[in-house]
């Protein structure tokens, strides 16, 4: 564990990590972005949380961005913060679809399991993040 730490706590492995992420959030929008044009395709529609798809893809990779520039506190904790937030909105969401589903009760196993290996990975990543906190403030 402390290996892990020592090699996270790296200014060039964090800058490098959040290059990973940040290709792989526009890779998430890389069919819309080539598909359709922006003021007539999806992502100028509204997403299920009621923000557009362009603002979903924007602000994550903007702060993504300057996080790999300048690597700082104020943004890490940003992006820790938003990260904890989609965690927490993807709990409530799944929770409010089996209540309504089924009554609070899981209908099948394989739900299960992939529910617990998919929040698994985003607790996995949001701990990642945590243990990536740089050491200048700004």
């Amino acid at each position: 564990m402390k290996k892990l730490k020592e090699i996270l706590s790296k200014d060039l492995t964090q800058r490098l990590l959040y290059l990973i992420a940040l290709l792989f959030w526009i890779f998430t929008f890389w069919n819309d972005i080539i598909e359709y044009p922006v003021n007539e395709g999806s992502l100028s529609s509204i997403s299920s949380i009621g923000v557009s798809y362009m603002v979903l893809l924007l602000v994550p990779s903007l702060i993504l961005l300057i996080q790999i520039i300048r690597n700082n506190k104020v943004c890490w904790g940003i992006v820790f913060a938003l990260f904890s937030s989609f965690i927490l909105y993807s709990i409530m969401y799944l929770l409010i679809y089996y209540y309504e589903k089924s009554g609070i009760k899981v209908t099948e196993f394989n739900d299960l399991i992939l529910i617990v290996i998919y929040f698994s990975i985003l607790i996995s990543i949001d701990y990642l993040i945590y243990l990536m906190k740089p050491k200048r403030l700004i």
